[in-house]
């Protein structure tokens, strides 16, 4: 980072001094004004708020907001804000470059995840300047991308044998820092060995700082993760389909119904653990009641039947899940199961048929599979 501590701490006894001033001028406006002089009681008040605010912006100043800071403490807030040493020293020397991610991308069967900041982006101005390119990013504000970045295992780094990088748009920007990489490292591990690679949602933030800036000149950046709240939660309990299928887009939380009646399934589930994700199978089924068949969606582990949806719901989903079914593919939706042996909820995270573009379909369900 390219200002030091004295400048800062400098700004932080200047706020405390002019606090300490206005405090006594607090009681002498009010005096003044108790007793009817006025116009003394006012001009205090205002030198009063004038030292006050001086005292907030001094104090303000000497903390980076987000859109401002370029070497900002490497924090998460699921883990201490505290850094061990990390792999953040890398190839600054030519000691040790991380190898670029390889295999296929995977994405966490979870959808449910948590901020994380990158580590060691003001080491890397060259690389987020290569992701900018072409990018206007010299204002105030900064530009920002939006994306997915990967992460890697670099578990042969000197300086920390837990290391996962951080890479996005083809660029090493990071790494996730020493307690998420303690955190991470083994699934990161397990997926290299078998081809593959994590893949997270991202978000990269640059601006270009000028001479007069408060931290100095060079680039600034951040680079934020949303990673898995739970490591275990990456990969579903079951297989996907060997069967062709269509993973169909995540969307707002839909309850099973008539769970219930089925845990003897369901028992097995909660077994690996309450809120374990699942792979849930998608099939339009006829349910006959009364007096009428009404047409509903059956949701299937493994196979097995687990629950319905309403028929509010289902109406929202039997087109999609239709029009996959007659392209001979079945339908798989992210399930998430909470509970015990004794009583469990199975809730599905998935897009509504008229949430669901033709841009979508067109690739992922009217695609033939090769022979």
């Amino acid at each position: 980072m390219a200002s030091s501590s004295a400048p800062s701490m400098a700004i932080r006894v200047l706020g405390i001094i002019l606090i300490v001033i206005a405090v006594p001028l607090v009681l002498i406006s009010f005096g003044l004004l108790v007793s009817g002089e006025v116009g003394g009681g006012i001009f205090f008040t205002l030198l009063t708020a004038l030292l006050l605010f001086g005292a907030y912006k001094a104090m303000r100043g000497n903390r980076p907001s987000a859109a401002r800071t370029a070497g900002h403490v490497n924090v998460t807030l699921t883990t201490s804000t505290v850094p061990r040493r990390s792999a953040t020293r890398d190839a600054r020397n030519g000691q040790h470059a991380p190898p670029r991610p390889t295999g296929e991308p995977i994405d966490p069967w979870t959808t449910k995840t948590v901020y994380a900041e990158v580590a060691g982006e003001t080491h890397r101005q060259d690389e987020i300047r290569r992701v900018f390119a072409g990018t206007r990013y010299q204002s105030d504000a900064g530009a920002e991308l939006v994306g997915r970045a990967l992460l890697s295992d670099d578990s042969g780094n000197p300086y920390d044998r837990n290391a996962v990088s951080v890479w996005f748009h083809g660029e090493h920007v990071g790494y996730l820092n020493a307690d998420d990489a303690e955190k991470y490292s083994p699934i990161v591990r397990e997926l290299a060995v078998e081809g593959r690679v994590l893949r997270v949602e991202a978000r990269v933030w640059a601006r270009e700082r000028q001479d007069d800036d408060f931290y100095g000149s060079g680039l600034g950046a951040r680079v934020t993760l949303f990673l898995p709240a739970d490591p275990s939660t990456i990969r579903p309990v079951n297989d996907l389909p060997e069967r062709p299928h269509v993973v169909l887009p995540t969307g707002r939380a839909v309850q099973v119904a008539k769970e219930d009646q089925h845990m003897a399934v369901l028992g097995e589930v909660v077994a690996h653990g309450s809120g374990s994700g699942i792979v849930a199978t998608l099939h339009a089924v006829e349910e006959q009641r009364a007096r009428s068949t009404t047409e509903l969606v059956e949701v299937r582990y493994d196979g097995q039947r687990i629950g319905v949806l309403s028929a509010q719901m289902s109406n929202q989903l039997l087109p999609l899940v239709k029009y996959i079914e007659t392209r001979d593919k079945v339908p798989v939706a992210r399930a998430t199961v909470i509970g015990s042996r004794l009583q469990a909820d199975v809730t599905l995270s998935v897009a509504r048929a008229t949430e669901v573009d033709s841009n979508w379909l067109s690739e992922f369900v009217d695609t033939v599979e090769p022979a």
